[in-house]
């Protein structure tokens, strides 16, 4: 994709978005104040910033509500006190082979200790508000350094910056920031040497106005289905990427591309929504629902204030020519009036009651909205873990189509890229040949709270399954031949998550039990053999003392009658 097309491209993306913009300023100023890139873009020198616009928010319910579903958003996905996901095949044959699953574990545990590595947690918090506020967001992975590992590095790309060409499923196929940098940032990245003749006068007359610049991720047609385990030039990889110079340029094609046309093995923007908007590519989220009673609250919270600074300090009412001079307020102060019962307050009648109670009913409407009602946990500081449970449950319900989105848009691809990266960075250990020779393909399990408690659903039906047909079996023994103890042992330890290392392979189990039998069969013999010899000796003893009891001359023959 050539500079003239990416510019074409973004700029019908910028023109289409204009009515959604529109809504995104509105969030922006009351419930995500300073947030989504429209604050700073709109002001392209440092002393044009006005940095006292939250005053115009007259009650923070709708922004505390937001932070609060945010914060449990990333509580129960991608929590940073445990793991959230494992890695497990696709082919079940794999994954009873202890071999390979252990590899896998091994490989699981080496993405995740990357992710933590990184800034992942920092960022993901903020493509979580962004999807909360916005509906929308996206998130980039790259690594800093591919000639000596660094590790990767996570940004979260404000709503505003973001444009893409939408995919089957919505995916990212091409991307597009919008960038604002100042000149001395453009030739810090690229030299002065690399850069047009406008920027670099800019810089040596030490201007800060920003310059806008598109970075463009776009997929190469001709690159597709290349061998991404393998390290590759950069434009051999399947995505290429550019930097085009919007302002500034000397006005030919190819002079406004700042640095090398670079490549990415997988695309590494990648975006999601809370919810689908019908014929829309950009998605809604519970601010945009919220929207109507937070702007609605904020005026009457505006009113009721108005009036409490009447009913505080109320205007007066005097009679004509009453008043000698000016009415002094301050302390100590005099007034000279020609009759103090010509003065009065002027009392407006506001009835706070009223007021209150809307204030409440709206407060309580938007909490709802953001589901901070559904989850928030209870005043004590202690639940059983019963409670936890259902809290648990509660969370499926309440946001299980968002895990969704969530998981597919985002969680997916981070972890697939990073598995990626370790390989070609060779970080993973050697892949077994069993795997090797079944073209083993991964899957992401995920195993956060919500994931948890319904792993543990699962486990706990198991648990009391058995405990119910071994109360039954008493009475019909054979309704335990239903149950294979090695499978269902399985399915157990991997719903509680024990990890393969734990557990024996299937060989293992057959050699132990034909081990264990033999040792029994020997035990069993040496027990017969040494009942036999005890009965043999018995047997002599009982002889011996027969003969010792018989008198002399018994037992001889003599002459028969």
């Amino acid at each position: 994709m050539d500079a003239k097309e990416i510019r074409k491209r973004y700029a019908a993306h910028k023109s289409d978005r204009t009515t959604v913009e529109a809504n995104w300023d509105i969030i922006e100023r009351y419930i995500v104040p300073l947030a989504g890139g429209k604050f700073f873009e709109d002001n392209r020198q440092e002393q044009t910033v006005d940095w006292n616009r939250a005053r115009y928010i007259y009650d923070s319910t709708a922004i505390m509500a937001h932070r609060t579903l945010t914060a449990h958003v990333h509580s129960t996905l991608t929590s940073a006190a445990s793991r959230w996901f494992d890695l497990r095949f696709k082919q079940a044959t794999l994954n009873d082979d202890q071999e390979a699953r252990a590899w896998l574990e091994e490989c699981g545990e080496l993405v995740y200790q990357t992710l933590q590595e990184s800034n992942f947690d920092l960022e993901i918090n903020k493509a979580y508000s962004d999807m909360v506020g916005f509906g929308n967001t996206a998130i980039v992975e790259e690594v800093p350094n591919e000639v000596q590992w660094e590790g990767v590095n996570f940004s979260t790309v404000p709503i505003r910056q973001i444009f893409y060409d939408p995919g089957l499923n919505n995916e990212a196929l091409n991307f597009y920031r919008r960038l604002e940098w100042e000149p001395s940032r453009i030739i810090a990245k690229w030299g002065i040497e690399n850069v047009p003749e406008k920027v670099r006068k800019k810089y040596e007359a030490a201007q800060s106005d920003k310059l806008e610049i598109v970075f463009c991720i776009f997929a190469r047609s001709d690159k597709n289905g290349v061998d991404v385990t393998k390290t590759l030039a950069p434009k051999e990889r399947p995505f290429g990427f550019k930097y085009i110079l919007l302002e500034g340029a000397d006005g030919h094609d190819g002079q406004d591309e700042l640095g090398e046309e670079g490549g990415y093995y997988e695309m590494p923007a990648f975006v999601a929504q809370w919810e689908k908007t019908s014929g829309s590519k950009w998605g809604k989220g519970p601010a945009n629902t919220a929207l109507g009673d937070v702007l609605t609250l904020n005026s009457v919270v505006a009113m009721t204030l108005s009036a409490a600074t009447k009913a505080i300090e109320p205007p007066l009412l005097t009679q004509q020519r009453n008043i000698i001079g000016d009415l002094d307020f301050q302390p100590g102060g005099e007034t000279v009036v020609r009759d103090i019962n010509g003065i009065k307050p002027l009392e407006s009648g506001a009835d706070f009651n009223v007021s209150n109670l809307l204030i409440d009913r709206l407060q309580d409407s938007i909490r709802r909205i953001f589901h901070n009602n559904d989850l928030e946990l209870r005043d004590s500081p202690q639940m059983t873990a019963t409670e936890v449970q259902v809290r648990y449950e509660m969370m499926q319900k309440v946001l299980g189509a968002v895990v969704g989105q969530i998981q597919n848009g985002l969680l997916d691809p981070i972890v697939s890229r990073t598995f990626g990266i370790l390989t070609r960075a060779g970080r993973l250990p050697q892949m077994p040949e069993v795997v090797a020779n079944s073209q083993g393909s991964v899957k992401i399990e995920y195993t956060g709270p919500l994931s948890r408690s319904q792993r543990s659903d699962k486990a706990t039906s198991m648990e009391r399954y058995m405990m119910t047909l071994n109360q039954y079996g008493q009475m019909v023994p054979e309704l335990i031949d239903l149950v294979d103890p090695d499978e269902f042992g399985r399915q157990l330890a991997e719903l509680m998550g024990v990890p393969a290392t734990s557990l024996r392979s299937e060989d293992a189990v057959i050699k132990l039990r034909e081990t264990r039998a033999e040792q029994q069969a020997q035990a069993a013999k040496r027990e017969a053999d040494e009942s036999e010899a005890r009965a043999a000796k018995d047997g002599s003893a009982a002889v011996a003392s027969l003969k010792g009891d018989m008198p002399a001359g018994a037992g001889q023959g003599g002459a028969g009658g």
